[in-house]
């Protein structure tokens, strides 16, 4: 099973935890995104007007901004380590009920403690990816289409420009996270018996 079915799975069975990250992320975003506007408008209407002259609801929104990420972030972190722990929970069960209901002649063929220690160190590193893939992932995915949306409404060019290279790097990164997958799979292959 790969990463990727893994995380499918994960979602299949807590689709409540993470539609609460999909929603505090998204949220997060948002707010990420509006900061630099509210900046910007600030640094202009300064230009124009006096600083005594200028809307004093400035500094409201910029404290309303800071305490919606202070509360989306402690949300989303929350709502991962929800979702990671019940899911790598699940699989250390599954895992564990696989290999006390093993065959009696699978556990003469096979030394079950090594391959309960490799099963062991395996899933702690799952935990430890999931929980850097989901820290920050959506939230730069929803960041990079929002920019991306910003960038096509002042200026066109600088949007193919920009998705040009873009798309370039994701390709390059795709293209060796490949090699590194299958080299992963490879090296695990001569541990775990054909039928386990």
């Amino acid at each position: 099973m790969t990463f990727w079915k893994m995380l499918k799975r994960f979602i299949q069975h807590e689709r409540g935890l993470f539609v609460t990250y999909i929603f505090f992320s998204a949220l997060l975003a948002m707010t990420g995104l509006y900061l630099p506007w509210l900046v910007k408008t600030f640094i202009e209407d300064l230009g124009e007007h006096s600083f005594i002259d200028l809307d004093k609801t400035f500094v409201v929104k910029i404290l309303a901004s800071a305490a919606i990420i202070y509360f989306a972030y402690r949300k989303m972190l929350i709502s991962i380590g929800d979702f990671v722990e019940t899911n790598i929970y699940k699989l250390r069960v599954d895992i564990l009920k696989k290999i006390i209901h093993a065959p009696f002649h699978e556990a003469k063929k096979n030394d079950f403690s090594a391959l309960a220690h490799h099963m062991i160190q395996d899933v702690s590193g799952i935990e430890k990816n999931l929980i850097q893939l989901l820290n920050f992932s959506l939230f730069h995915v929803l960041v990079i289409i929002g920019v991306f949306s910003i960038m096509l409404s002042i200026n066109w060019i600088l949007f193919v420009t920009v998705l040009l290279f873009f798309a370039i790097s994701v390709m390059t990164i795709n293209y060796l996270g490949q090699h590194l997958e299958y080299t992963g799979y490879r090296s695990q292959q001569p541990i775990f018996p054909r039928n386990f």
